[in-house]
């Protein structure tokens, strides 16, 4: 009898550090799945997009215990990408209350627009020059195109590198009009109206003014973009 009592009496350690071992795991699922929860609404996209890893206590706090998850806060609610720190509110299963704060890495997953070329400035994106890839970021300040249709025929601002994702602010309405091309200038005045050649000496886009050059007169005038070719001056404000 006492071979088998000291048998007993040595596996009960073992079996409750697997117990306790369990309830941490269990606890830390759970505040995987609210900070998850938490950082996707805050964002306004689907739960899957949202991956958090490498969780920690922090400041020598301990999560073994057992309780439920009633509450998550973020130390920096403008910044819930990356390596981040969050309150956590707890309720433990003989109802003490506590918070205990943790770090986590918080990245999110989607889909964006990006180039299968290296692409210069200036250059307007064509259909063969980009795709759609699956990339993690940890930047949440940084906006990217996750639509091919709404990049293609705008200009970008900067060169991209071949593989680099598409940003909203690295891109720009290609101008109708650029500078050098030859344009039709229509005058108007007092139902007067007189068509003849000009050299864009600036881009320009519907509606914006621009100087043109008159090739006849080699006069410089402004004058507003009507479409990709016609440029209308008026001729008493541009006298």
């Amino acid at each position: 009898m006492i071979p088998i009592l000291f048998i007993i009496l040595s596996f009960t350690p073992i079996v409750r550090s697997a117990e306790v071992a369990l309830e941490t795991r269990s606890l830390e699922d759970k505040i995987v799945s609210k900070l998850q929860l938490y950082v996707a609404e805050a964002l306004s996209v689907d739960l899957p997009e949202i991956q958090v890893s490498k969780l920690s206590a922090t400041n020598g706090q301990s999560l073994n215990i057992q309780g439920e998850v009633v509450r998550v806060k973020p130390t920096n609610r403008g910044r819930l990408l990356g390596r981040r720190i969050f309150v956590i509110g707890l309720l433990s299963h003989d109802g003490h209350a506590m918070e205990h704060r943790v770090s986590a890495d918080i990245v999110k997953i989607q889909k964006v627009v990006v180039t299968r070329r290296k692409l210069r400035r200036l250059d307007i994106v064509e259909a063969d020059d980009v795709t759609l890839e699956m990339i993690r970021t940890r930047n949440q300040r940084r906006r990217y195109e996750n639509d091919p249709e709404a990049v293609i025929g705008k200009r970008l601002i900067q060169s991209l590198g071949k593989g680099v994702p598409v940003r909203v602010d690295q891109l720009e309405l290609a101008p109708l009009i650029r500078r050098g091309d030859r344009v039709t200038m229509v005058f108007k005045s007092e139902g007067l109206k007189i068509l003849t050649t000009g050299e864009a000496k600036q881009d320009g886009n519907l509606g914006e003014t621009i100087k043109v050059v008159n090739l006849d007169s080699k006069k410089m005038v402004f004058g507003e973009v009507l479409n990709s070719g016609d440029v209308g001056v008026n001729l008493q404000r541009s006298r």
